[in-house]
């Protein structure tokens, strides 16, 4: 049975407008193409710079491509307004960032509480719910510490449980592991690949770490803008990481 394509990148290109000048104009991502298949776990990887954080954005709705179409389950999220993209992204995309983002005066309990509650369920219910993504995670005995008081481990945790609350369809990770200490890393990784795995999730996740590229089904990296697929047995060949460094310097 063919797989059934989750989200589809066609030709996207990104061209940033710096002043009134076309000349000072500076394209970034280069018709990028990729397909992300339902249940699959892909990475993409790059240096800082390349235009892998700005393909994620594209792909979620949040930065409009200068061409190029892209498709959630075959609809054009670009041909929607900015609104019902917003809600169509609350709705199905979960997303985890390098530095999570708090509402800083409200607990952990109602911070993850919040995506639920703002798609209509009531403050009890969200609540419930928030709970219940805590328990997953193993945050549950910290739902009355502000976020800020917790450790960037606990904080990615939390982070992810808040990303799962709406039951997202596809989780967006952008450098998830970048403020992580090796133990955290190896933690917060174990997650999304249970995520993956036993929950069946689509996950996307942008990295400098070559070593999670084992962990996925395919693997991508991005050098200059342009996005190329990576064709390397990674779990059975250790010299694989060294020879992806030399190709994406």
């Amino acid at each position: 049975m063919d797989k059934k394509v989750k989200v589809q990148l066609q030709g996207i290109s990104k061209t940033f407008h710096l002043g009134k000048v076309e000349t000072n104009d500076v394209q970034v991502v280069f018709d990028v193409n990729l397909n992300i298949n339902e249940k699959e776990f892909v990475i993409i990887c790059g240096p800082s710079g390349s235009g892998k954080s700005t393909i994620l954005n594209i792909l979620i709705g949040l930065e409009s491509p200068t061409k190029g179409k892209v498709f959630h389950d075959d609809i054009d999220i670009y041909d929607l307004s900015q609104n019902k993209r917003a809600k169509l992204r609350l709705k199905k995309v979960g997303v985890v960032l390098q530095q999570s983002i708090w509402l800083k005066s409200m607990p952990v309990l109602e911070n993850v509480a919040m995506p639920y509650f703002l798609t209509g369920h009531g403050y009890n219910e969200s609540m419930k719910k928030a709970m219940e993504m805590l328990v997953l995670v193993n945050m549950a005995s910290f739902i009355k510490r502000l976020p800020s008081e917790l450790s960037d481990g606990q904080q990615q945790k939390i982070a992810i449980a808040r990303a799962l609350i709406n039951d997202p369809e596809i989780i967006v990770a952008d450098e998830p592991t970048g403020n992580l200490d090796t133990d955290s890393s190896a933690v917060l990784m174990d997650e999304l690949s249970l995520l993956n795995k036993k929950y069946g999730k689509t996950i996307v996740m942008v990295t400098h770490d070559l070593s999670y590229l084992k962990l996925t089904d395919r693997n991508y990296y991005v050098k200059d803008g342009h996005l190329h697929e990576l064709h390397f047995a990674m779990k059975d060949a250790p010299d694989s990481i060294s020879k992806i460094e030399e190709m994406i310097k």
